[in-house]
């Protein structure tokens, strides 16, 4: 797959600026935001019209060497499926939907360590507090003070 500098530019007008990403109150323009991290961080990688291809010895998402012949991934599997979903937008169209990138934003979110806030957003305060007071105000995983709720169940 080859990306070209255009494409790229003209997604990065489309979307908030990274900077600006706690400023905004909608959760689903944060969620485009976080994509303007990763478009950031692949601009200097252009010169003019020059592209980028990938390296077949190389894990896509981290550059790590792998001679797996089962995938081109090593083990950064979270990363790597979004890094999969990404390009596949860019190369078919599909980045250029806002409902998608409100998607990809939130697969980004999670990795980056944000957990998902849009469906944060969408818990009543009732539930929310309900679930603390179940708890005791402590995090069920490690019994540290809880200061969120996340669901991480497979129900």
């Amino acid at each position: 797959m080859i990306v070209d500098a255009a494409s790229l530019h003209r997604l990065s007008s489309e979307l908030p600026p990274s900077g600006d990403i706690r400023r905004l109150e909608d959760v689903e323009e944060q969620a485009r935001g976080v994509l303007s991290y990763i478009l950031d961080s692949v601009s200097g990688w252009f010169i003019d019209d020059q592209t980028l291809t990938e390296d077949p010895k190389a894990c896509p998402n981290c550059g790590t060497p792998t001679d797996s012949q089962r995938t081109p991934y090593c083990e950064c599997r979270e990363t790597a499926a979004f890094v999969r979903q990404f390009r596949s937008s860019l190369s078919n169209g599909a980045i250029r939907n806002p409902d998608r990138q409100v998607a990809l934003g939130q697969k980004l979110w999670r990795p980056l360590g944000g957990g998902l806030p849009l469906h944060r957003s969408l818990a009543p305060e009732r539930a929310v507090a309900q679930v603390m007071r179940r708890a005791g105000g402590k995090c069920e995983l490690c019994g540290a003070p809880a200061i969120d709720v996340d669901h991480t169940g497979g129900g």
